[in-house]
């Protein structure tokens, strides 16, 4: 059933889901360094202005006053050298469940970034370096913090894979995500994200032994005929494989934007063919 939230439940089930995420991961992350605030669309610019002055204030750089920016967000995570931040926005109805799935996803973040690579903060050691590489490990870390942040969200609240490629649903949604990868902006890279961690997720690949087992099960059950789209996922899938899995180089960041990349142009110079042949 959806539910209405205060601030004072909010706060509590956050804590909440720290405490089990903390227990699960074997992580330290301290109740007493994590601030917390609350916003609306409405007055989520005011809001994240605020909180990032008195506490995170690298974060000013970011797009948050473009249109829409807080319209589909449930949360977004912060950090600094020694604190942790999130925003939770106070005026969604989730249930239970989807509510802790949704700070779970945040405190994977808060979690990733401090522990991804010694001494933490993957994206600023490498994703900010001017040049062609720079750009491109910034397209992979955005795909692939959100990607891992859904991983291990949905590890800490179920012992084993809960969905199938099998199921209509899920299939559908891969395929409409896939439909929603049109270039190399914040949408299309939130698409990809979310088709990777739904395959990952999958009772299919996630008890494959090797790619060639899940690669199978991905063409039988996903009717979607891209080699690079299956290259992306294929370098995601033998990052899973290693542990932790949370641990990232350069060159898997590098592989997976890469990736990424060739398969929006793929799918542009496709489009664009279709569309010359229609126009004769």
């Amino acid at each position: 059933m959806p539910c209405r939230y205060t601030k004072q439940v909010f706060a509590q089930r956050f804590y909440r889901a720290l405490d089990i995420f903390n227990a699960k991961m074997g992580s330290n992350i301290c109740k007493g360094l994590v601030h917390l605030d609350f916003f609306t669309p409405q007055n989520g610019v005011e809001v994240y202005e605020r909180f990032c002055q008195e506490h995170f204030p690298k974060y000013l750089s970011e797009m948050y006053k473009t249109d829409g920016y807080f319209d589909d967000m449930g949360g977004q995570a912060f950090l600094n050298e020694n604190e942790y931040g999130v925003l939770i926005r106070e005026d969604i109805d989730y249930p239970e469940d989807e509510l802790f799935r949704m700070l779970f996803h945040e405190i994977s973040h808060l979690f990733c970034a401090r522990n991804e690579i010694p001494n933490g903060d993957f994206f600023t050691k490498y994703c900010l370096i001017p040049g062609d590489d720079g750009e491109v490990r910034y397209v992979g870390y955005a795909i692939w913090r959100e990607t891992v942040a859904d991983i291990m969200a949905d590890s800490i609240m179920y012992e084993s894979s809960t969905i199938s490629l099998k199921n209509k649903f899920i299939r559908n949604r891969i395929v409409s995500l896939y439909h929603d990868v049109l270039g190399n902006d914040s949408e299309s890279r939130k698409a990809m994200s979310l088709i990777i961690a739904y395959v990952m997720r999958s009772k299919q690949v996630d008890r494959a032994e090797a790619w060639s087992e899940a690669r199978k099960a991905i063409l039988q059950n996903v009717q979607i005929d891209d080699t690079m789209l299956l290259y992306t996922l294929e370098t995601v899938f033998h990052q899973l494989r290693i542990h932790p899995y949370w641990r990232i180089t350069p060159d898997f960041i590098v592989a997976l934007g890469d990736n990424y990349l060739s398969l929006v142009l793929h799918k542009q110079l496709h489009d664009s063919l279709t569309d010359a042949l229609l126009e004769e």
